[in-house]
């Protein structure tokens, strides 16, 4: 469960088609990605706006043998900042190939998708901080 838990509001981010295409990540599609993102946080599942409010994400995607980083911000439900390089003091930390991103944003059954891309292992996590930790235990109780 806490697999699932911690990467559904990661895969939140992937959803936007500037992330979800192999295409070269800059600043520019980050920022495309961010607007669409904060456009449609409305349509975030409740759990999800728990997990990812606040965070500080390293995303180290592995596009077409390149690795990429992204670093994203997050002021509550919204992304703050995005930026290719990683962010100092990461609260999560995902590693993932950019067909991975595709095949999940492009999905019929995005969260089963995911959910079997991390019990694989295509999907890498690792949460941050013992408040994050914390925070993330709760949830998988209530879950």
């Amino acid at each position: 469960m806490r697999k699932t838990l911690v990467l559904l509001a990661v895969a939140a981010l992937f959803t936007a088609p500037a992330l979800a295409q192999e295409i070269p990540v800059n600043q520019e599609n980050l920022d495309y990605a961010q607007k669409q993102f904060n456009n449609n946080t409305d349509q975030l599942p409740g759990v999800a706006k728990s997990l990812i409010g606040d965070q500080r994400i390293n995303v180290y995607l592995n596009n077409s043998g390149t690795q990429e980083e992204i670093g994203i911000v997050m002021d509550g439900t919204e992304i703050d900042t995005t930026d290719t390089s990683r962010v100092e003091n990461a609260t999560l930390e995902v590693w993932v190939q950019s067909e991975t991103i595709e095949e999940i944003a492009t999905s019929q059954t995005p969260a089963e998708d995911l959910r079997q891309k991390i019990n694989s292992g295509e999907i890498r996590y690792e949460v941050k901080g013992f408040v994050n930790q914390i925070k993330f235990g709760v949830l998988e109780m209530f879950l």
